[in-house]
Parts: structure tokens; C-alpha cells; sequence
């Protein structure tokens, strides 16, 4: 507590201003950047020396993010959005995605201070939590677990941003921890993965709040009102632009 700034979250981020504005950063970004960064960092070394396995289930989440992108191919493949819409569900899928959602990319999911991307569409992908270890919160099997989701999220991610890279569209992808230069939460209910709880996070129907967010952003003309709300299956997305 001693580490606790002189400011809450709440006022960082507006509770109670009348007027709209993109969100600004609270957690997970640079320490130095954000008032919360001492606690933030303390946070993280006082989990640094849990043990060998956090310490190789975090190496591995490393790997994940230093992996290389497939170039982007000259040609670009002739198939309608439609098709390469039901495609893209079913390469989600292969790459490891519990849960896939297509929202517009907009300037509002971006915080205050970061570039707003040029890509069109936010893919939202969703990777589930091993119930039993994260029922043992808090433990060390529980930071592992948070590790290992982290990595497979992010190779989701990859995975399927080369899968449209190889098809001649730029595509790029996003994973935790650190929160980058956007909020996924609010991106996830619009594509259709889940609603807002009054605690903040976001409840997914089969998946409940047990997961975590990924994205690629990308220009890959898509047709969003084919992508289905339910665990890449059953009724279809709420309103939006096609």
C-alpha cells in the first residue's frame, strides 16, 4: 500500500466526466509512464522468484512474442470477403483460438497518447484458462497457467495474422500482458465475444470470465455480419458495419 499513487484508476480514467475521451493508461505499461508503474513493478519482482516453472512458462511467452512474421505475399488471393470471412473461423480455430469476434478498429479502443493503428478490423480472439488452476488463485500453478494462456494467446495471434499475411493482406498481431496500445475488452463485447460485468471484466457465455484476449488487426476485406457470437458457432453478431 505504501506503493498506492495519489490517484485512482476511477480519475485516470474519468468516472464522473461528462464528455467522451479515449481511455488512459492505468496498468501494465511502461513504470515509468504510469503513476501505478512502482506498484506494477513490484508486483511482477515479487513473482519473479515463485520458481523454475513460472520462470520457463514466462521464457516460453517470450518466444511467443519474439516469434518472426511470415512477409506479407505479393499476391493477393481472389476469394469474395464472405469466403475469407467463414475461413478465417475455422483458421482461428486451428491456430488454438477458443473464441473468434471481428470488430471495427476504432480510434476509441486506442489510449490517449498512442497512434491510432490504419487497419480497418480488430479480429478478437479468446483463449481459455484451465478451471482447476485458476480455482488455486491465489498460487504459483495459477501465475503458470496466466503464463501459459498469455503465450497461446499470442501464438493465436500470430498464427493466424500469417495465415492473411500469406494471402497478400497485412495483418498484425496482439497479445499480452502488457497492455499495448489498446484496450481489448471493449473491442471483445463488440465483436460479439461476451458482455461487460459490473466488476469490469467481461463475461464470456460458455467461458464465463476464465480467458484471455488476444487480437490481429488487419485490412482484410471481411464481411463481420457472417461471424456468429457463440464459442465460433450459433446466433448471430449484434448490429455494426458489415
Amino acid at each position: 500500500m505504501a506503493l498506492w499513487p495519489g490517484v485512482s484508476g476511477n480519475v485516470i480514467n474519468g468516472v464522473g466526466e461528462e464528455g467522451r475521451r479515449r481511455p488512459s493508461p492505468v496498468y501494465w505499461h511502461r513504470p515509468n509512464s504510469i503513476p501505478h508503474g512502482p506498484l506494477q513493478r513490484w508486483f511482477y519482482e515479487r513473482t519473479a522468484n515463485v520458481g523454475e516453472a513460472l520462470a520457463a512458462a514466462r521464457r516460453d511467452r517470450q518466444r511467443a512474442i519474439d516469434e518472426p512474421l511470415d512477409p506479407v505475399a505479393d499476391a493477393v488471393s481472389e476469394i469474395s470477403a464472405a469466403e475469407r470471412t467463414l475461413d478465417l473461423r475455422q483458421a482461428a480455430a486451428n491456430c488454438g483460438a477458443d473464441d473468434v469476434g471481428v470488430a471495427p478498429m476504432r480510434a476509441e479502443y486506442v489510449f490517449e497518447g498512442h497512434e491510432v493503428p490504419p487497419h480497418h478490423w480488430m479480429i478478437v480472439i479468446a483463449v481459455k484458462h484451465d478451471y482447476a488452476a485458476m480455482k488455486a488463485a491465489p498460487s504459483a500453478g495459477t501465475l503458470i497457467e496466466i503464463a501459459r494462456q498469455y503465450a497461446r494467446g499470442i501464438r493465436a495471434a500470430k498464427g493466424l495474422a500469417n495465415w492473411l499475411r500469406r494471402q497478400g493482406h497485412d495483418a498484425f498481431p496482439y497479445g499480452g500482458p502488457m497492455a499495448g496500445s489498446f484496450v481489448l475488452i471493449r473491442a471483445a463485447i463488440e465483436a460479439g465475444l461476451g458482455e461487460l460485468g459490473k466488476h469490469g471484466s467481461m463475461i464470456h457465455s460458455k467461458l464465463g470470465s476464465n480467458f484471455r484476449l488476444a487480437c490481429v488487426l488487419t485490412d482484410a476485406p471481411l464481411d463481420r455480419r457472417l461471424f456468429l457470437r457463440h464459442s465460433l458457432g450459433t446466433a448471430a453478431v449484434r448490429g455494426g458495419p458489415p
